[in-house]
């Protein structure tokens, strides 16, 4: 990926770099095999996307268009289309998971929470039958309560 982000910032235009989101000095997060491309122009984002495709492709890896999601806060404001290399719409959606946590089109943050705050609620009280059943040690229970519970949470 060092390589892949080395040759797409070598190649993008002055207008993808003024008009990154103020205060970042970067408009792509890598995780595993995500990528979230971020912009405050349309035009931005196509060039990112469109430079992204094509430097992966000569790197020999291909996006998977089917799981690709145009959305969110990239398209807040904005009802332009983005699009692949081929020219092909990129799908558009409300709201999407992205590792783990949820973002949508408002920015809503308090959203986030009350949904992370309920997902954490269910998982508690899935456990409670363990937690009245074994005779576990307190410390057991912690340590499970801080790998399932905290881990969740944040």
């Amino acid at each position: 990926m060092t390589c892949i982000d080395s040759d797409i910032q070598s190649s993008v235009s002055s207008h993808v770099k003024n008009y990154r989101i103020p205060v970042l000095d970067f408009d792509m997060v890598y995780y595993a095999d995500d990528t979230l491309l971020m912009s405050r122009s349309i035009r931005g984002l196509n060039e990112r996307l469109q430079l992204t495709e094509k430097i992966s492709l000569q790197h020999g890896l291909k996006l998977n268009k089917d799981k690709c999601i145009a959305c969110i806060a990239v398209q807040m404001n904005n009802n332009g289309g983005i699009n692949f290399y081929d020219g092909s719409l990129l799908v558009s959606a409300y709201e999407d998971t992205y590792l783990g946590n949820e973002i949508n089109k408002e920015v809503n943050i308090r959203h986030l929470i009350v949904n992370k705050m309920s997902e954490v609620r269910r998982t508690w009280y899935k456990l409670t039958p363990n937690w009245k059943a074994t005779r576990s040690s307190k410390k057991w229970k912690l340590f499970v309560f801080d790998a399932i519970i905290r881990s969740k949470l944040l």
